[in-house]
């Protein structure tokens, strides 16, 4: 059995652009903040991904817990504090492999939510990383999960605890992928 083409029941794809344009205004919105906030959270920890690396440090002897400064001991393992405008905290931690370059996983604690990726296979196939997206809506915690097929320009999104993905606000997630066969499906496993 190929368990690779196996996608979760309550896996969706959204298409990057959209085909023929949008029905209706509701969907647009939904189209936007779904791909516009993957994107955005792609772009950012990739830059923030090669900024660590930059930072690395092999060897620290003692060290407080300050912004701006390598805190993790040993090269390949980067702990960072960051303060933004406002005082708030952010965190970040990055293990990856010297030799090669590539991010073995990734977490971005930031004020308005939790980022973590998994590991970079870094295989000619256009197929991203996975990225898990935790926010707290209203007192209620939302996980989505997502990854880019960017040969096809696709998006895949996985929210564990709902049929419908809680990130698309009730936008019938069939709007995008008005029949369209998916040829490469990507299969999102929770972590």
């Amino acid at each position: 059995m190929n368990f690779g083409n196996i996608a979760p029941l309550n896996q969706v794809y959204i298409p990057l652009s959209q085909r023929g344009g949008f029905k209706d205004l509701e969907s647009t919105m939904a189209h936007e903040r779904v791909v516009g906030l993957a994107q955005n959270l792609r772009s950012q920890s990739t830059e923030m991904i090669q900024d660590l690396m930059s930072e690395d440090v092999a060897d620290i002897s003692s060290t407080p817990s300050v912004p701006y400064k390598d805190l993790a001991d040993g090269k390949g393992h980067v702990i960072m504090l960051a303060k933004n405008e406002s005082g708030s905290t952010s965190g970040f931690e990055l293990k990856y492999n010297p030799e090669s370059g590539r991010a073995n996983s990734f977490v971005a604690d930031l004020p308005e939510g939790k980022l973590t990726v998994g590991a970079d296979l870094g295989g000619d196939d256009g197929i991203s990383p996975t990225y898990k997206w935790e926010t707290n809506h209203g007192g209620k915690a939302e996980t989505t999960y997502f990854k880019f097929d960017d040969k096809s320009g696709t998006l895949a999104i996985l929210d564990p605890n709902n049929q419908q993905p809680s990130i698309l606000a009730g936008v019938d997630p069939n709007t995008y992928q008005s029949g369209s066969l998916i040829a490469n499906s990507m299969t999102i496993f929770p972590f």
